[in-house]
């Protein structure tokens, strides 16, 4: 117990000095930090002040040299010299001495034609005239000083040369009474160099550097990118001696150009520091004092009488009765209640019957543990129960889930069926629609008549655009749009889209224009048609909300990732612009700005979302740049590849020739829906050609085998007999020419062209169709005849002339040896193999001619496997022409 006591006292010793030794670090470290913040405040306020006083000093020497152009160009000399150009006026004034004198190292005359009629520099260092900076005088032509004739047009400021920043005033050249027409314009300037930083240093007693902005090290950089203008200085502390401040001067376009910096002791610190110092030092004499007339105390009042205690109650302990008792304390405090206590647990003591109490209190104790062991049991029963419930409920869960994912599953599925039937369903009316209107059109109509019939075929283009951006939102959410790689020319996308929306935008007085930076690549491989899409959604929100100005689209490269050039497209427009607010609302679906019943342009809500993952499909990014009233800016990025295989213009047009001149052909229609079949058919009347029509493909293989056609154009979803079903009829029946067949059919869905062309069809026009579109199917189908030869024919092949064939022969192999460069471009291949087949027609080498269009025809369709082995067949053929030098 003694022991104990001991420790007490050592430990109460030592808690005392730790908490006083705490108290005085705790008031340090909070002097420190309220007093260095303050500081630090007064010195960030104190740098402050000391650049304010730099801008003021460089101020004042540009209001010095104001009043010496001033001084100059008021003077009845000078504007003699700039009316009659008096050569003695320059040899009489303006000297090495003169210039010195001032501390000019520029000095310009200027004409109101802004010619420099005189100019000299000045070497101040060297005290000697030099060449007037071409860099300024390039400057003065571009400014408003160059034609100027206000007599009260004065400019002064900072100008950035390249051999540093320059300090210049302007002043209109008048006689020296002010009245007078302006002769011109004297411009004088100062290098802020070296020199003159120099003295600036010395006069504002400031450690001052001024470095030009465009050449400095990254790590510069970022400090002067920190100045804002609600933040025009910037402090720094470079060590415990030393603080820095920052500011940018700039020129007389307002754009920043020259960085100053200015660095100080820091003095206030060093004061603070050594005054908090001598408080600490006080404070910890002062709490030494106080810690050593505390323990004093403790141990005369408390620790010496525990320490006496201590002695009686082990006394009383080694004692085999409970007789005695402790001394009674003449002091009344709690160390005396403490005796008081011991006492009475004595007295406690001698009347109880300690053994039988614990006897009876340790039975007591066994019989609750096992009631309580029991409650414990059950509960774990009860537990186990619950928990093999609630394994059972997750079981039962999972199978929901599983059922409700195939629910999903089929609902998805419908979903697709639905979109797939509502397309075909809508876009065979529109078909109807557009075809009736495009006739009326092609005849003579009244003016009011026709801007009605316009009007009308506007609408049901806006329609089948709303329907055409339901069906892309529908692909993307489904994950089956596809993004191509195809070999493409910028400037081919640019004037396409442009002349798409010239018309709209002259009709509403917009200026509509576009520039491509001669850093973009001029071809490119990517997807030409979505990025088409994009741009073509932009530009017609751009134009349909802006109502006067401009529209201006701008291409430039930002940059290669490996052998991926990145191009930036802009889209900027001096409309309406758009909220903060409403910011949030854009790339959302089915979201538009304006909501409400009263708003003033229509729209789905679609086209920015789809052109959203349309550029994220690409490797890009979509954003908008716009504040209200004063237009948007939307950019985006796309990732694309560079060109593979590309062809030159020149090359390209020497290969691959022109079909031949249209024809009249003999066509089959096969179309169930009536007025469908009344469009179409008009439509082939106005291009001249002799049509037959059937209602569906039962009545399509009668006809066909009761005439022959030069083409058949092919409805997919037709009652009694299909579309497909009906063109491998046509397959089995049709012998000696080839007849081509186009898909008609308002499927348009994602992979529906794919799917027919696989199928056997030679291609493929989706409802509503437009007359150009269906002449330039037409000819290309119909543009070469191929005869289905039999094996006698195919040995009869080579009956032209030996001598020309064998010019065409090789020219073939050249053609052939080139195609395998171009194996992994589908549209080039098909082009190189269209040219080899007009070759081997005009020279009777039907075998070849008839291998060309296979492989032609599995071009088209995608399979470039089977368009290969084709190309090899041709190869074979043409290797034993060459051998058996035919």
């Amino acid at each position: 117990m003694i022991e104990k006591l001991k420790s007490i006292r050592a430990k109460t010793q030592v808690s005392i000095v730790i908490h006083f030794v705490g108290l005085v670090l705790i008031i340090y470290f909070v002097l420190n930090t309220v007093m260095l913040n303050s500081i630090n405040i007064l010195e960030e306020r104190y740098v402050n002040e000391h650049i304010r006083r730099v801008e003021s000093a460089i101020e004042l020497k540009l209001t010095n040299l104001s009043q010496t152009a001033s001084d100059w160009a008021a003077w009845t000399d000078s504007y003699e010299f700039m009316k009659n150009g008096n050569k003695k006026f320059i040899e009489d004034n303006i000297t090495e001495s003169a210039l010195s004198n001032i501390k000019l190292n520029a000095m310009l005359f200027v004409n109101t034609k802004g010619e420099n009629v005189f100019g000299c520099g000045m070497n101040l260092d060297k005290k000697e005239m030099v060449p007037v900076s071409q860099a300024l005088i390039e400057y003065i032509k571009k400014s408003p000083i160059a034609n100027n004739t206000n007599p009260n047009y004065r400019i002064k400021g900072l100008v950035l040369l390249p051999k540093g920043p320059m300090l210049i005033a302007t002043w209109p050249i008048l006689p020296s009474s002010g009245v007078g027409p302006v002769r011109g314009n004297l411009v004088i300037g100062r290098y802020l160099d070296n020199s003159e930083v120099s003295l600036l240093s010395r006069s504002l007693d400031v450690e001052l550097a001024v470095e030009r902005l465009d050449r400095l090290d990254p790590q510069r950089s970022k400090l002067y990118a920190a100045i804002t203008k609600e933040s025009p200085v910037l402090v720094r502390d470079l060590d415990n001696d030393k603080i820095e401040g920052y500011s940018i001067l700039r020129d007389i376009e307002g754009q920043p150009v020259v960085g100053v910096s200015i660095k100080m002791d820091r003095e206030i610190t060093q004061i603070g520091r050594q005054g908090i110092k001598y408080v600490i030092y006080s404070l910890a004499i002062a709490s030494f004092i106080f810690a050593a007339v505390m323990l004093l105390f403790l141990e005369k009042n408390i620790l010496l009488r525990l320490l006496t205690l201590s002695r009686e109650v082990r006394a009383i302990g080694n004692s085999s009765t409970f007789s005695m008792r402790l001394k009674s304390e003449s002091k009344q405090d709690e160390i005396a209640d403490v005796t008081e206590e011991i006492n009475f647990m004595l007295d406690k003591l001698e009347e109880s019957q300690i053994k039988i109490i614990e006897s009876e209190a340790l039975k007591k104790s066994n019989v609750e543990l096992e009631k309580r062991v029991q409650e414990r049991t059950s509960e774990l029963s009860i537990m186990n129960e619950s928990l093999q419930a609630e394994i059972n409920e997750r079981k039962r869960m999972e199978e929901e889930l599983i059922k409700s994912k195939e629910k999903a599953e089929a609902a998805n599925r419908s979903k697709s069926e639905f979109l797939a039937n509502m397309s075909h369903e809508i876009r065979t009316p529109i078909n109807g629609i557009n075809g009736m209107i495009e006739l009326t059109l092609l005849n003579e109509l009244p003016l009011e008549q026709k801007d009605n019939l316009m009007i009308a075929q506007s609408c049901s283009q806006a329609l089948l655009g709303i329907i055409n951006d339901i069906l892309d939102f529908s692909k993307m959410e489904a994950g089956k749009l596809a993004i191509d790689k195809l070999n493409f020319r910028c400037q081919d996308i640019l004037d396409d889209v442009i002349k798409a929306h010239l018309q709209v935008a002259l009709g509403k007085g917009l200026d509509l224009n576009y520039s491509l930076s001669a850093s973009v690549p001029e071809m490119v491989a990517g997807d030409p048609n979505r990025l088409r899409q994009v741009l073509n959604n932009l530009l017609s929100n751009a134009i349909k909300f802006t109502d006067c100005g401009q529209v201006m689209l701008s291409v430039k490269s930002t940059g290669i990732a490996g052998d991926r050039p990145e191009l930036t497209f802009s889209v900027t427009d001096t409309g309406i612009g758009i909220s903060a607010e409403a910011m949030g609302k854009l790339f959302k679906p089915f979201s538009q700005l304006d909501g409400s019943n009263t708003r003033g342009y229509g729209g789905t809500g679609l086209g920015l979302a789809i052109s959203k993952q349309l550029v994220e499909m690409m490797g890009g990014q979509i954003w908008v740049e716009s504040e209200k009233g004063k237009g948007s800016t939307f950019a985006f990025t796309v990732s694309l590849a560079a060109a593979t295989n590309a062809l030159d213009i020149s090359d390209a047009a020497a290969l691959v020739k022109s079909y031949p001149a249209p024809k009249m052909l003999s066509v089959l229609l096969v179309e169930d829906d009536s007025v469908n079949r009344m469009v179409v058919q008009k439509y082939l009347h106005k291009l001249k050609h002799k049509v037959t029509c059937a209602a569906d493909g039962q009545q399509a293989i009668e006809l066909f085998t009761q005439q022959r056609y030069d083409v058949v154009l092919m409805d997919i979803q037709m009652p009694v007999m299909d579309g497909v079903e009906a063109m491998r009829r046509i397959r089995e029946v049709e012998t000696g020419r080839y007849t081509p067949v186009i898909a008609l059919t308002a499927h348009a869905l994602a992979g529906d062209r794919e799917r027919y062309l696989a199928a056997g069809m030679d291609e493929y026009i989706a409802k509503p169709l437009q007359i150009g579109e269906l002449q330039a199917k037409l000819e290309r189908v119909t543009a070469f005849d191929i005869t289905m030869l039999t094996s006698a024919e195919e040995s009869a092949a080579g009956s032209a002339a030996e001598i020309e064939q064998a010019k065409i022969i090789e020219e073939i192999s050249c053609l052939n040896q080139t195609i395998d460069r171009y194996t992994a471009d589908l549209t080039l291949f098909e082009s190189f193999v269209n040219r080899i087949k007009v070759l081997a027609s005009q020279s009777g080498l039907e075998e070849i001619k008839t291998l060309a269009f296979k492989a032609e025809l599995a071009a088209r369709r995608g399979n470039m496997d089977d368009a290969v082995s084709y190309a090899n067949r041709i190869r074979l053929i043409i290797e034993t022409y060459r051998k058996t030098d035919i």
